[in-house]
């Protein structure tokens, strides 16, 4: 749940620095909105988003955690933290960290560091500290949510005993009957309760009312009534409702807390995915070093049973690899020399040496985690509305309580303070603001961490938001439904003055060219040699199979949209598109190549066309059945190409699609989807390249797939882990799964508060019956939103 608004963000001024903190303290929606408006008055804060659902809050700007400290214990929370010990010559180096909040000597050179309990502020403690030293968990070292959770769990095994004695256990006719059950209800309200008291009475001072608030307030007017009627010697049920009301939210809180537990597990479950240490080989030896040491080059072994410590790729072994937890794959992943391998992922049979080609702060898996931090982090609109209504909810109902005690005391006969006591304290206490703060980002966490799981990276809980209201979905062809990885298939010679030959099939190209033929060939790799586009490398690829000896370049150069150009002994040579280089070519040629959804390159020697090359780059294994999975659940799908319009439509016949926009140029590609979008609706853009880029922002969310370049995947809203393009119809699922349960949660809410309320002011439902329907309507909303977490990837959707 987000407490603050997001301001416009100036594209000139730099987003400000975030900090994320795992809060302790929390019990209910008006909790993060108090704890959000304590970070907010903190000097060099920017903004607060704070998360019931998963008791975490990030903040941009640049105050120090200490501050931020101060005032969240001010506002009676706190900082969660862990404490751990390390060697005291770390100490200075520690102190920099904004996480640490304590470092104090311990004996033995050691030290006792208080860090803030993030996955990444305990890998930076571990950074910071020498190879052959490592921290180690202090002995009274236990996390923030474990200690929250006991705390709950005891107090609630507690107010069992004490209820049934307030309730009236003892027989009435033993002696002292009385004195028992007022005792166990004093010691069960004041005591074990103590909490709702403590919490209520801290943010009044502060001019605010929570859910604690309601239940304080409910259970001492309950206690109250019923001390007096004891010292009258009636017997009267207000003891009863005090202690059961006592115990059944207690009871509540502890399996809430259980429950919403689960909501957080995305983030730590992908850091338990990195290992501690690797095993480094370096100048034919092993040696055990932590991850983070890792660099680029250096060369790990990956034994069966163990998992990658960093995006590598296969120096030596074969081995079934585990992705399953990272790119939702089911089916482990045979790898060899040469194979790329992320970070996380297990080893079967067979033990691998991996070169590290990405430092672990660089890795797949810390990106995972930062994308869903952040995702986390940043809220639905609908969570706002949610968030309002939360905010003045707690004062309408003590309001609301009050009106209830007034007309049952004027209208009610001659007990009708007794009974509009009972009535205002059932109101207190049925009223739940807890379901309504849930609802939303219950359904949004848990959706985000099911994403996650299923290989794909949300930028924010709002594109679940905005992908239920897509209504098409647009592809990029190559490198998207393409691997991206084109071959020359085909080559036609041409002779210098001469109409172009007939296309030969390449199976490789050396088999058949003729001299003039071959020079071409390996000018033309000499140029793409320096160029950087995939297509450069399928040049090159063709002249190394041919067996052609590649000549030095001068003078080379790239012109975008046209191709490269450079001087290979006395000859000009260029090379690049027919529609460039060969604008007179026959029509019929070009057309062969178009209808088998070939590209074609012509290289160019001082201006005179002297080869042709036909290029064709693979459909993805999964793109066609993705692409009718998309169809089938009725989107429109739509294919935006830069090839000639025959290939692209040739393209377009094979993978089963018929609307085909071709060809777009890169700076058209933007203009296009917002045509697109104006005639059909919201668009899902799914694409890889820098030319993709401008459409991915442009589109209502835009989809970076496995490869993308980094200028696409910071235009995309969410990215895919993997090559599996059957994951776009599993998140499209997902997301209209996600709003079926954010409706039907908020129908939940609403609908409890909207029947409960009435019915609690006209006396029909007796204040213990209200504290367990309270209880049920917080658990009913986070159960609810946790049926999106369950499983991991499925052939026919995500269901809920």
């Amino acid at each position: 749940m987000s407490v603050s608004e997001h301001q416009a963000a100036d594209p000139e001024t730099p987003p400000a620095p975030a900090l994320d903190v795992a809060v302790s303290g929390m019990h209910c929606a008006a909790c993060a909105k108090s704890v959000a408006r304590a970070l907010e008055g903190v000097a060099g804060t920017k903004a607060a988003d704070v998360s019931f659902a998963t008791g975490r809050a990030r903040v941009r700007g640049t105050a120090p955690l200490s501050d931020l400290r101060g005032a969240l214990r001010a506002a009676g929370y706190d900082v969660a933290t862990r404490t751990l010990e390390a060697p005291a010559a770390a100490a200075a180096s520690l102190r920099e960290l904004p996480w640490v909040l304590g470092v104090r000597p311990l004996a033995d050179d050691r030290i006792e560091v208080e860090v803030a309990d993030l996955p990444e502020a305990l890998e930076a403690v571990r950074a910071r500290l020498p190879d052959d030293e490592s921290a180690t968990r202090a002995g009274h070292d236990v996390p923030a949510w474990r200690r929250d959770l006991v705390e709950a769990r005891l107090r609630a095994l507690l107010a069992i005993p004490l209820a049934w004695l307030a309730m009236g256990a003892p027989p009435l006719t033993l002696p002292g009957h009385g004195a028992i059950a007022l005792g166990a209800a004093l010691v069960l309200v004041l005591g074990v309760g103590s909490g709702f008291h403590l919490r209520a009475f801290a943010a009044a001072r502060r001019g605010r009312a929570d859910m604690d608030t309601l239940v304080s307030v409910g259970t001492l007017v309950a206690l109250g009534a019923g001390l007096v009627a004891h010292l009258r010697g009636v017997h009267g049920d207000q003891l009863h409702a005090a202690a059961m009301i006592t115990a059944l939210v207690l009871v509540g809180r502890w399996l809430e807390a259980r429950t919403r537990r689960q909501l957080g597990d995305a983030v730590e479950g992908l850091a338990r995915l990195e290992p501690d240490r690797a095993e480094l080989l370096r100048d034919g030896s092993a040696s055990s070093v932590p991850v983070h040491r890792l660099r680029p080059g250096d060369i790990v072994r990956v034994r069966p049973g163990t998992r990658v410590p960093a995006d590598g790729r296969v120096h030596a072994g074969t081995s079934d690899l585990d992705t399953s937890a990272l790119t939702g794959e089911s089916l482990p992943r045979e790898v060899g020399p040469g194979d790329e391998v992320l970070a996380g992922s297990l080893a079967g049979r067979g033990a691998l040496e991996v070169e590290v080609v990405h430092a672990a702060e660089d890795s797949v898996l810390r990106r995972m985690r930062a994308w869903v931090r952040e995702a986390e982090a940043r809220p639905a609109a609908v969570a706002r509305l949610a968030d309002r209504v939360a905010g003045v909810f707690v004062p309408i109902v003590l309001g609301l309580a009050a009106l209830t005690f007034v007309g049952w005391w004027v209208l009610g006969g001659s007990d009708g303070a007794t009974r509009g006591l009972v009535a205002a304290v059932a109101v207190l206490v049925v009223a739940c603001p807890c379901a309504l703060g849930l609802a939303t980002p219950a359904a949004i966490t848990a959706g985000v961490g099911r994403a996650a799981r299923l290989g794909v990276l949300l930028r924010g809980g709002d594109v679940l938001e905005h992908l239920a209201a897509v209504k098409q979905v647009v592809f990029d062809k190559t490198g998207t439904l393409t691997e991206g990885r084109p071959r020359i298939v085909a080559w036609a010679p041409w002779a210098r003055g001469e109409a172009p030959g007939p296309w030969l099939d390449a199976a490789p190209v050396g088999d058949a060219l003729d001299a003039r033929s071959a020079r071409a060939l390996a000018a033309a790799a000499a140029v793409e040699a320096a160029a950087s586009h995939p297509l450069a490398s399928a040049v090159v690829d063709a002249a190394t199979t041919a067996g052609l000896e590649i000549p030095p370049v001068e003078q080379a150069t790239t012109t975008p949209g046209v191709g490269a150009e450079g001087r290979v002994a006395s000859a000009r040579v260029r090379v690049g598109s027919a529609a460039a280089l060969a604008p007179d070519a026959p029509s019929d040629w070009l057309a062969q190549a178009d209808t088998a959804g070939r590209g074609v390159i012509v290289v160019e020697m001082d201006r005179k066309p002297a080869l042709a090359l036909a290029w064709q780059d693979a459909p993805r294994a999964s793109s066609r059945d993705a692409v009718q999975a998309v169809r089938s659940r009725g989107y429109r799908v739509v294919l935006l190409s830069g090839d000639r319009e025959g290939a692209a439509r040739a393209a377009g016949r094979v993978l089963g699609i018929d609307d085909v926009e071709a060809p777009v140029l890169p700076t058209e590609k933007a203009e296009r989807v917002r045509a697109l979008q104006g005639a059909a609706g919201p668009a899902l853009m799914v694409g890889d390249g820098v030319n993709d880029a401008p459409a991915l922002g442009e589109a209502t969310v835009g989809l970076a797939v496995e490869g993308a370049t980094d200028v696409a995947a910071a235009a995309a809203d969410a990215a895919l882990v993997g090559a599996d393009l059957g994951r776009v119809p599993d998140l499209l699922d997902l997301a209209q799964a996600t709003r079926r349960v954010i409706v039907q949660n908020l129908a939940l809410a609403f609908g409890y508060n909207a029947a409960m309320l009435p019915l609690a002011a006209f006396g029909q439902v007796p204040p213990r019956i209200a504290a367990g329907a309270m209880a049920l309507s917080s658990l009913s909303v986070v159960g609810n939103a946790l049926r999106l977490g369950r499983g991991g990837r499925r052939q026919q959707g995500v269901q809920a």
